[in-house]
C-alpha cells in the first residue's frame, strides 16, 4: 500500500476476507494502522480497521492453516455480513 492512501488498505482488506483469505486481509489492515492519522476521519477509520483486523483474526482461528474457500466456509456468509455491517454502520 502506498503510503497516504489508507482506503486502499482498508478496501483491499474487506475484498481479501470476504475472498475468504483472512491472512492477507489482516496484513492489509494492519497496513493502515500504521499510517499517521493526520485527520479526525483518520482516527475514525482506524478504530474500524481494528475491529475488522479483529473478525479476521477470529476468521483465521476458525480455520487454522486453511483458506476458507477450500473449507466448508460456514463463516464466510456471517463474516461478510459483519464486515458489510461494520462499514456500513460507520
Amino acid at each position: 500500500m502506498r503510503r497516504g492512501f489508507l482506503w486502499d488498505g482498508f478496501d483491499a482488506g474487506i475484498a481479501a476476507a470476504l475472498a475468504g483469505d483472512p491472512e492477507t486481509a489482516r496484513d492489509h489492515f494492519e497496513r493502515v494502522l500504521r499510517e499517521d492519522p493526520l485527520a479526525p476521519w483518520m482516527v475514525d477509520a482506524q478504530e474500524k480497521t481494528r475491529e475488522l483486523h479483529a473478525l479476521a483474526a477470529e476468521a483465521a482461528r476458525r480455520v487454522p492453516g486453511r483458506r476458507p474457500a477450500k473449507a466448508s466456509g460456514e463463516w464466510m456468509v456471517p463474516l461478510g455480513l459483519t464486515l458489510l455491517g461494520a462499514v456500513v454502520d460507520h
